[in-house]
């Protein structure tokens, strides 16, 4: 799939979202990777992932807020589990996709040392 975030990598994306404060930032960085901001999305594959990501998301804060008195609304809840959003991006995408996404990364990492080297030199 094609995202939308230029020479960001996708960790990078996640840090951005998690240093924002995001509770489930690889659902967040995915969206702001495929999608521009008024949600046009690169493909509907794309989209269809998303909606899926944030369908578990939903079970799993409904899930969660049994926990919580009924009147707490669901931004308001802590969520303990800190790999609870990575779980659920790798449950929507394909093994092959994160693995994809992984190499993406390494590539973006190794051109932006190269640029650095030859900036610097």
């Amino acid at each position: 799939m094609e995202h939308r975030a230029g020479s960001l990598s996708f960790s990078h994306i996640v840090m951005q979202c998690a240093e924002e404060g995001s509770q489930f930032a690889e659902i967040n960085a995915f969206e702001k990777a495929y999608a521009e901001k008024n949600k046009q999305w690169t493909n509907e594959t794309a989209k269809a992932k998303h909606d899926e990501m944030v369908a578990k998301k939903n079970e799993y804060l409904k899930e969660l807020s049994k926990e919580y008195p009924e009147v707490t609304p669901l931004d308001e809840m802590s969520i303990t589990d800190q790999d609870a959003g990575h779980n659920i991006y790798c449950d929507a995408c394909t093994w092959e996709e994160a693995r994809l996404q992984q190499l993406d990364d390494q590539l973006v990492a190794e051109r932006t040392a190269r640029e650095a080297t030859q900036n610097y030199l």
